[in-house]
């Protein structure tokens, strides 16, 4: 009877990685063979202003939208991502106004975000005041902010990355939900 239960301990050992390394495999393939759609690992190839090709505009050459004056208040414990979300909405609609399209602005301080920001439209630069003073704090994981996956528990996510939550994406690939939905499938 222990001979028994040692093989199987062994065979469980060997084939539960076995199927985890699978399934990640898998999504591998899934993700290769139309980087721009899959629904958990995004394609950031082409990150950064321009591609990554580009030095960025100067902002005599944009139209400046300040986060501030949509509502967001830095410093101060309370969620501004509507707030950014409406101040990132605006630099989309103005992006054509000048040459080198919008940049939303964050003066210094900490704002508190409880999911993604999503920029769907070219043109569009997050600046702040400088590395250290303007600070994006999410609060909530993928999860818990964007979409939820089967197979997600607490303290276990379904996503590639535990980051990422400012996307450059199509809002056809990653629009906004009105609710956090359970995503049932690939």
């Amino acid at each position: 009877m222990l001979n028994i239960m040692r093989r199987s301990l062994c065979f469980l050992a060997i084939v539960l990685p076995y199927n985890a390394n699978a399934q990640l495999a898998d999504a591998w393939v899934q993700y290769t063979q139309d980087p721009d759609r899959h629904p958990n690992i995004p394609n950031v190839s082409h990150a950064g202003y321009g591609g990554g090709d580009l030095p960025l505009p100067s902002q005599a050459n944009t139209t400046l939208i300040t986060v501030t004056d949509f509502g967001a208040t830095p410093d101060d414990n309370t969620d501004d991502t509507d707030e950014i979300r409406d101040a990132i909405a605006e630099a989309a609609a103005r992006a054509g106004d000048q040459p080198g399209g919008s940049v939303v602005f964050f003066p210094s301080g900490v704002y508190r975000l409880s999911g993604p920001l999503l920029i769907h439209d070219d043109r569009i630069q997050l600046r702040g005041f400088d590395r250290d003073s303007s600070v994006l704090h999410f609060t909530e994981s993928l999860n818990d902010s964007y979409a939820n996956y089967p197979g997600s528990s607490a303290g276990r996510l379904n996503w590639s990355f535990s980051g990422g939550l400012v996307w450059f994406t199509e809002a056809s690939r990653n629009p906004y939900f009105n609710d956090v939905p359970t995503i049932s499938g690939i």
